[in-house]
């Protein structure tokens, strides 16, 4: 038996999405799972690190799913749902610095190509979330 961890808590919850159905959650086995109910026991996660920490784990999940449905060109609809969710996600995360900004470019590059079938559109996008991210690394970090 597994324990999901991080399903629909996480960063999810932070902008009210559930991750498409294409998208798992990272899971523990049983022991596993009793063992780190074990070790956390009654802590405290008063700042919502350990909520957090799973909806890291469920995005980065959901980045290695999207890749594989996106390179199959035959399954159009499947790509674009977790495209359009992990899209959702990326701006929270790269304004949290929870991903460097590099790695948050090259993701958000794939997710427009996905998701913008027009060649104009993708570059104007990528423009205006550079522009975004500029501020937001310019404003303290959160």
């Amino acid at each position: 038996m597994a324990v999901p961890v991080g399903a629909t808590t996480g960063l999810s919850t932070l902008v009210g999405l559930a991750p498409p159905a294409a998208v798992q959650a990272p899971v523990l086995t049983l022991d596993e799972g009793l063992k780190l109910k074990a070790i956390l026991g009654t802590t405290p996660d008063p700042g919502g690190e350990f909520t957090h920490a799973g909806g890291l784990m469920l995005f980065a999940n959901a980045v290695q799913c999207f890749r594989p449905l996106n390179a199959d060109r035959n399954n159009a609809a499947e790509p674009q749902g977790v495209a359009q969710w992990l899209d959702a996600m990326l701006d929270p995360l790269a304004q949290r610095r929870d991903l460097p900004r590099p790695e948050a470019r090259a993701l958000k590059t794939e997710l427009v190509a996905a998701l913008q079938p027009d060649l104009n559109a993708r570059q104007n996008s990528m423009v205006r979330w550079d522009v975004e991210q500029t501020r937001a690394l310019a404003a303290p970090a959160r």
